[in-house]
This record gives structure tokens, sequence and C-alpha cells, in this order.
């Protein structure tokens, strides 16, 4: 499969409607997130969702995931050092929708996004996934993670944030 169309970029209100696809997609799958506007969220809510993710100095950064200009997942960097991103969340998060799962979407979207967390004071970045989840224990492994240990059920990986 060609990735040469896959990009990042930052929420819109334009994207809305591939959004709440997926929102449904996520229910339907019985995936949802506590942070997660409702699958039947009206438009407001989800134009109100979007404000929330802009960039802003000291919060996450979020990005979504489109091929070929449609939405197929988001990912996201946690700012910050505490132990519920180090030891729990991990730094990085991300997701893609289950009509996509299976085609590398989950590891190209994860290499485009490292090459934005290089800095020198971030060598690397935690990613943790649940050890009930081989898919994406195989994406993180792929992205150069190295598993750090099982904490609780739950798989850190210290990964290197590299250029891509």
């Amino acid at each position: 499969m060609s990735f040469a169309d896959a990009t990042l970029r930052m929420p819109a209100e334009a994207d809305l409607r591939g959004f709440r696809g997926a929102l449904a997609e996520y229910v339907a799958h019985r995936i949802t997130a506590p942070w997660d506007p409702p699958g039947d969220a009206d438009s407001a809510t989800l134009r109100a969702h979007v404000a929330s993710l802009a960039d802003m100095p000291g919060r996450d950064l979020h990005r979504w995931y489109f091929v070929n200009g449609g939405y197929v997942g988001r990912i996201t960097l946690r700012r910050g050092q505490s132990s519920v991103v180090t030891d729990l969340h991990g730094h990085v998060g991300y997701d893609v929708r289950p009509s996509a799962w299976g085609l590398g979407h989950a590891t190209r979207m994860l290499t485009l996004f490292l090459a934005r967390c290089v800095s020198p004071e971030r060598p690397t970045v935690r990613i943790t996934c649940s050890a009930n989840n081989p898919a994406s224990r195989r994406v993180i492994e792929k992205s150069g993670g190295v598993l750090v240990d099982d904490f609780g059920g739950f798989l850190r990986f210290d990964v290197p944030a590299t250029a891509g």
C-alpha cells in the first residue's frame, strides 16, 4: 500500500464528517473513551471538541491522520513527565478507525508523528499498550520501541523520537 498521500494535520471543523463516521465505528466495536464526544453528538458538540484540540503552549499536541483526504485516525503527544503519563498512558496515544485496521496505517501515522517529537530534551517517548493488544505492540516495535516492562497488564515501551 502506498502512503504517499498520508498526512497529519491539526483537527479542523471541515473534517467532522469523517471523524463522526469513525466515532460510529468505535461505538459499534465498543471502543469508546471518556474524552470522546458521544457517537451521536450534535454538530455543536463536535465543533467544540475540535476547538478544544487547538495547539496551545504547554498543552497536548493533537493531530489527525488522513489518507486520500479521508479521516483514518488520530494521534496525541501528551506533554509532561507525570507518573500518569510515563507509567500509564505514555507520551503518545493513537487510534485508527476500525475499518482501516490491519492496513499499516497505525505504523505510518506513528512514523510521521515521531518526526514531530524530535527535541534535545526528548530523545525518547514512552508508549504503552495493553498486554492483550498484539497489533499495537507490533506497531510500537516496528517504530523502534524497546519493551521496558509489563506494568499491571500494560506494556511500556521507550521509542526513539527520530526524524522517521
